[in-house]
């Protein structure tokens, strides 16, 4: 294989210039930033080659714009910053930023990293096209994932709340891998967090570290006992932010990452992708889908839709994943969001921007009971669980096929079901739990405030309602099942193991998902029961 230098100039020379490629690389080929020669030479050397490494490196996972740095900080560097010709809309790289980086990447005895915004040709679409079709391959490939929660312009504390857990890439960037390791600003030497058992490795002496990224979202629970070297305990005044200071952040996005990083069980590792990217945010909506297509085994042309298509990147994502023998997980990657109206097997899908969180308008929430705010808009991960604990995933979720109008079809269990009312509290806390009331009739209180009867047999089905509506099985709830979880903490929330699905019919044989109901363990031989029933679940609205 062939290896070209194509750039190589001394750090010194760096200090708020523009970097060019776009002369020195030919598309559609890789690159690599030498660390030995960025570490001991001081100079920044990137290799380019037709095929891809055989040899080992380190992949950098970042934000594109990051948290800022202040004067002070600016002013203690050694080398400044430089800016990426056609990524000037992003943060200036910070050379001393790299250095931490490249130190790292030694220090794992490899001496390369990968840098998306030196290692793509930022100026050609042939070559970002070429790269995005590869990106999980390399990142997959590296031997370690270097994350800067707070960007490339300077490292940041474990204090500092950063958005690296709100972008679309970054979660491909830390599952792909074989191992993932957070670098931070930090000064007391190395040791280990007492209670999460998080082993925190100093990089430069008094400046920065490294740890786990499993174990650092631990740290989450405020564990601020820490263990130098000496041994001493230090009770260290830290409020753990990097990747999360707010509740819903904790519980939702931690967990959905979590689960995608650590769980074993194929469906449920997939599952808490679907979760954890629906929390995200990217400048264009269709990267919400080519940002995850590689962890599903799956490879999209990126040039065949457009930066807005992220309803059709979905739909093509599904039908590959479905023809492979997966499941559609994405059913339950949230009970409390409301259907997508063009895709009703999968929640609304968010707003996405390059900056901020992930949000969906208010008023497409009315009737759950949960949202107590006048603004328009509320962000995703404050409503995307509810009461229920975080830390689940959907056992048995259907498998079956899906056509090019985004229409799922599936053979599970159903029943006919009537709607009756509805109201504005959202899930009663004792609802479900047992299949005959007092009336011996039964009613189903979904997850909307809706309810709804299931008939007896020769009972009038359309009584009461114009449309033909069905309760469906969709799956089981099962507990993450990680050592460190107090499964007694989460019991309650754990008592409705039976997933079903509601649905009504909007066209001849087509239906629409419209809420969830969550069955206590008394109705397993109602549900098994049930005829089996095959149905296309998509829509209601057709594609624009």
């Amino acid at each position: 294989m062939t290896i070209e230098v194509i750039y190589d100039v001394p750090l010194s020379s760096l200090r708020d210039k523009t970097v060019d490629l776009s002369s020195k690389g030919t598309p559609k080929r890789y690159r690599l930033i030498d660390c030995v020669q960025f570490t001991e030479k001081e100079r920044l050397r990137i290799y380019e080659m037709e095929g891809f490494p055989g040899f080992s490196y380190c992949a950098i996972s970042y934000v594109w714009r990051g948290n800022p740095i202040s004067a002070a900080h600016a002013a203690q560097e050694k080398f400044g910053a430089f800016s990426v010709r056609g990524a000037e809309d992003g943060d200036k790289v910070g050379v001393d930023t790299l250095m931490h980086a490249c130190t790292a990447a030694v220090k794992l005895d490899t001496k390369y990293v990968w840098l998306d915004s030196l290692c793509i040709m930022q100026t050609s679409s042939a070559d970002q096209s070429f790269q995005i079709k590869s990106m999980h391959h390399i990142y997959q490939s590296c031997a370690a994932c270097l994350v800067l929660p707070g960007g490339m312009r300077h490292l940041v504390s474990l204090e500092a709340d950063t958005a690296w857990i709100q972008r679309g890439w970054t979660l491909q960037e830390v599952v792909a891998p074989k191992q993932s390791l957070v670098l931070f600003s930090w000064k007391h030497g190395s040791g280990q967090f007492k209670r999460s058992k998080t082993h925190v490795h100093e990089l430069v002496s008094r400046r920065s570290a490294y740890a786990k990224l499993t174990q650092v979202l631990q740290l989450h629970t405020s564990d601020t006992v820490f263990t130098g070297r000496d041994g001493g305990d230090q009770h260290l005044d830290l409020t753990i932010r990097m990747f999360g200071n707010t509740t819903e952040a904790i519980k939702s996005h931690v967990w959905a990452l979590l689960g995608a990083m650590l769980l074993s069980n194929l469906d449920a590792q997939k599952h808490a992708i679907w979760r954890s990217a629906l929390m995200r945010t990217s400048s264009r909506p269709v990267d919400m889908v080519f940002s995850i297509m590689g962890l599903f085994g799956v490879t999209l042309d990126p040039k065949k839709f457009a930066k807005d298509d992220r309803v059709g990147a979905t739909i093509a994502l599904a039908q590959a994943i479905l023809k492979k023998g997966g499941t559609a997980s994405w059913l339950a990657s949230s009970f409390h969001l409301p259907p997508s109206r063009q895709l009703s097997s999968f929640p609304i899908f968010p707003t996405t921007t390059v900056s901020g969180k992930a949000y969906i308008p208010t008023r497409s929430l009315e009737g759950l009971g949960r949202v107590d705010t006048d603004q328009p808009s509320v962000h995703v991960e404050k409503v995307i669980d509810g009461r229920w604990p975080p830390g689940w995933w959907l056992d048995h979720a259907p498998k079956g096929s899906m056509d090019d109008a985004g229409y799922l079809k599936f053979t599970a269990k159903a029943a006919p079901a009537v709607f009756l009312r509805r109201k504005r509290t959202g899930f009663p806390e004792t609802a479900n739990m047992d299949p005959v009331n007092d009336q011996g009739s039964t009613v189903i209180a979904a997850l909307d405030g809706s309810f709804w009867k299931l008939p007896k047999a020769g009972e009038n089905v359309r009584s009461g309602s114009s449309s033909c509506a069905f309760i469906v099985f969709i799956g089981n709830a099962k507990l993450y099942n990680f050592p460190w979880i107090a499964r007694r903490v989460w019991a309650e929330g754990m008592t409705y193991g039976i997933v079903t699905m509601l649905v009504e019919e909007h066209a001849s044989g087509k239906f629409s998902r419209v809420t969830f109901a969550f069955l206590g363990d008394r109705f397993k031989s109602m549900v098994e029961g049930w005829h089996s029933m095959t149905l296309s679940v998509g829509g209601p609205q057709a594609r624009g």
